[in-house]
C-alpha cells in the first residue's frame, strides 16, 4: 500500500500580515505534499503579490486562484475542485500546523 499524496487549501483575504506563516508551515512539513493550492478571496492588500512570490520560488509546487464569491467557503470550494491529492489540508491564512501535523495523521489512520 503506497501513501497517499496530500494537497494543501489555503483560502486568503488581506492576509498580508499571516498568510507566509501558514506557507511556510506546509513547506516544513515532514511530510510531502504534492501542492499548495492559494485561493483570493478579493484581497485588496498585498497577499496576492506574496502568493506569487512563493509561487515564483517553488515552481510546480503552487497553484494560484482567485475566487470573487466572498467568502471562504466558496474559496476552500474552488480549491477542493481543483485539487489532485487523495488526502487534503485545509488550512486558513492565519493559522499554522506543527512539522509532523500531516505524518502523525497519515499514521494514525493507516
Amino acid at each position: 500500500m503506497s501513501d497517499p499524496t496530500v494537497s494543501a487549501i489555503i483560502p486568503y483575504f488581506n492576509a498580508e500580515e499571516t498568510l507566509a506563516r501558514a506557507i511556510d508551515s506546509l513547506l516544513k512539513q515532514s511530510y510531502p505534499i504534492i501542492e499548495i493550492i492559494l485561493i483570493d478571496n478579493n484581497s485588496t492588500d498585498t497577499s496576492p503579490e506574496i502568493a506569487v512570490e512563493y509561487s515564483q520560488k517553488h515552481p510546480g509546487m503552487f497553484l494560484l486562484l482567485s475566487e470573487e464569491k466572498q467568502n471562504a467557503n466558496a474559496a476552500r470550494n474552488k480549491g477542493l475542485s481543483v485539487a489532485t491529492g487523495e488526502w487534503l489540508q485545509f488550512l486558513d491564512a492565519d493559522d499554522e500546523i506543527l512539522p509532523d501535523k500531516i505524518k502523525n495523521q497519515i499514521e494514525f489512520a493507516n
